[in-house]
């Protein structure tokens, strides 16, 4: 049996479920850090349209990777998992627990199984890629990816291009799909045991969260947002700018679209999304499953499993 050093928190879900709250709970009580696991809350200046937590609420208990990179810059699941990976041994030296909090999986996969090192970017394949997708759309290069790699590609939205390019630049480079390609691979936490929480809870009442939550980023300022960070230079090819979030938002202040009738897309493609999350996290192996209100037996899980894992040690 291979020695181990310590453990950390997984908590993962769909948008909208409560998974901030629920962290920063158990952060609170049992001297943790969070650990953002969002492909989006690592952008500063995109807040509204990300979900991030509050000020208030990060101020609660240390937060990592949150607001630390331009809105122009990319970033990868495996720069990620270097990242996160030394948060997350750093802060168990502390002796403080590790949280790690969020719905984009294949971040929490790079954690737990490991990415292969990605390598050089080939500029010219991936300009054949995204020429190819302005020519045909890029529904059609979705199609061709779910041909290639299914099982990978519907993990990911049609719409992620930046995803979808990278998905097949790596088939056309090593001729193995990404799927292959990640069964090669070891967590950089191999020595950490990790305690895996998904949060889930009936349909209608998630769909719910999702419908509010989508209109409170209006409410709070999500067009005034946008307008501010077009004024900063950044345009609609910005990484930062892929989320959902802001897509609608964009067409609102171009005049392409009516707010109302955004609202509404803007809500169904968060339930899509949200979907997806759900199909993703329900393939991976060990989490336990929970309903965001029980966080009495949340905690309990937690402690017991903490327990169970400082005697192995």
């Amino acid at each position: 049996m291979e020695d181990k050093r310590g453990f950390y928190i997984i908590i993962g879900g769909p948008t909208a479920i409560g998974k901030s709250s629920i962290g920063i709970e158990l952060a609170r009580q049992l001297n943790g850090e969070i650990v953002n696991a969002d492909s989006r809350q690592i952008y500063k200046d995109f807040d509204i349209g990300t979900g991030k937590p509050s000020s208030e609420e990060l101020k609660i208990v240390p937060h990592h990777l949150f607001s630390f990179l331009d809105g122009n810059q990319r970033f990868s699941a495996f720069e990620y998992m270097e990242k996160a990976s030394e948060i997350i041994k750093e802060a168990a030296m502390r002796k403080r627990v590790p949280i790690v909090v969020g719905g984009t999986g294949l971040y929490i996969h790079s954690l737990l199984y490991g990415l292969f090192p990605e390598g050089e970017r080939d500029e010219k394949l991936r300009e054949k890629i995204i020429a190819e997708g302005e020519d045909i759309g890029w529904e059609k290069v979705y199609e061709k990816l779910m041909e290639i790699d299914r099982e990978y590609a519907e993990k990911i939205s049609p719409n992620d291009k930046i995803r979808i390019i990278r998905a097949l630049e790596v088939y056309y480079k090593t001729g193995k799909t990404l799927t292959e390609n990640f069964k090669l691979t070891e967590s950089p936490l191999k020595e950490f045991y990790s305690i895996k929480i998904f949060l889930n809870e009936r349909r209608d009442r998630l769909y719910e969260k999702i419908n509010r939550r989508v209109e409170l980023m209006f409410e709070n300022g999500l067009i005034e947002e946008v307008k501010a960070l077009i004024k900063k230079g950044y345009n609609e090819e910005s990484p930062a700018f892929q989320s959902i979030g802001y897509k609608y938002a964009l067409m609102i202040i171009e005049g392409k679209i009516e707010k109302k009738e955004a609202l509404r897309l803007m809500q169904r493609d968060t339930r899509h999304y949200a979907k997806r999350q759900i199909v993703w996290f329900k393939k991976e192996k060990g989490f336990q499953h929970f309903n965001p209100s029980d966080f009495k037996k949340i905690m309990n899980f937690v402690q017991k499993e903490i327990r169970w894992k400082e005697l192995s040690l």
